[in-house]
């Protein structure tokens, strides 16, 4: 009998033993999963974004271009809105009854942040389709918007030849041209001007080049390339073509040219600006 008490005590000793490390180890597994839940996707964060912080490097750009447009057409027309590596935000601001402005402002990094998570959690960027990729590009002009993103090396660009799903492009346009409350008007001083041969007989509006200008229209249209254009001159131009949208015909000894301009940082791909050369004084 003394033998079988000591027995039995032994056996409820390991069984007590058995029983406190099995509740150990469920509550280590509940910690564990519990951390494993605990997930950046599960609460919708953002990771870690990182951008080229250059002032030429463009990291957002919403974009309207017409398929089969003319080259002067195409280079002239500005994208609607554009976020520069430095912050610096340059916007294309509609004006009646069929002219525009330019505008710029400038960022800080807190707000730039914030603007990027909200295009990639609350607008889900990456989950849109590429729209245009799904069907062949129109044989007619037609309007194809565009947003890029450029961020941690990656440069993703989503395209439409149609209107968005859920008004998502408004939507981006909107909230991209209202980031500043502190916007001025751009006012380039210089730019690449490319002068083409204007159509005859056409009903577009006109202005004389004037005979004390820098350059003659004919003598650009021939050189057929872009040419650095400052000081009035440019800025003459400029004013025009932003009031009429590029729709202006300028008339020299009788022929008529349309006319592109490229302002760096501000155009969609336009060449840098000239190297300054040095000059020694004799």
């Amino acid at each position: 009998m003394r033998y079988y008490a000591t027995s039995l005590r032994h056996i409820v000793g390991r069984l007590m033993i058995l029983g406190l490390a099995a509740v150990l180890l469920a509550a280590c597994n509940t910690t564990t999963n519990n951390a494993a839940t605990a997930t950046p996707e599960a609460n919708n964060v953002v990771p870690v974004l990182a951008w080229n912080t250059a002032a030429n490097a463009v990291i957002f750009r919403m974009d309207r271009q017409i398929t089969n447009d003319t080259p002067y057409g195409d280079l002239n027309r500005v994208p609607l809105c554009t976020i520069y590596g430095d912050g610096r935000i340059v916007w294309v601001n509609p004006l009646q009854p069929a002219g525009e402005e330019v505008l710029e402002a400038l960022i800080d990094d807190t707000q730039f942040r914030t603007f990027l998570e909200y295009v990639i959690r609350d607008m889900k960027f990456y989950d849109i389709p590429d729209y245009a990729s799904m069907e062949l590009p129109p044989t007619q002009r037609a309007n194809v918007e565009t947003i890029t993103l450029a961020i941690s090396d990656q440069v993703t660009t989503k395209r439409n030849y149609r209107a968005w799903p859920l008004d998502v492009y408004s939507t981006l346009l909107g909230k991209c041209m209202t980031l500043s409350n502190a916007p001025v008007r751009v006012e380039p001083a210089a730019g690449w001007v490319t002068v083409y041969p204007g159509p005859e007989n056409t009903g577009m509006p006109f202005i004389d080049w004037p005979p004390t200008a820098p350059f003659k229209m004919a003598d650009a249209a021939n050189a057929k390339q872009a040419m650095w254009v400052t000081d009035a001159a440019f800025r003459m131009l400029w004013q025009a073509q932003r009031e009429t949208q590029g729709n202006i015909i300028w008339r020299e000894n009788g022929a008529n040219y349309q006319v592109a301009l490229q302002v760096p940082l501000v155009s969609r791909d336009s060449p840098p600006a000239p190297a300054v050369t040095a000059t020694t004084a004799p």
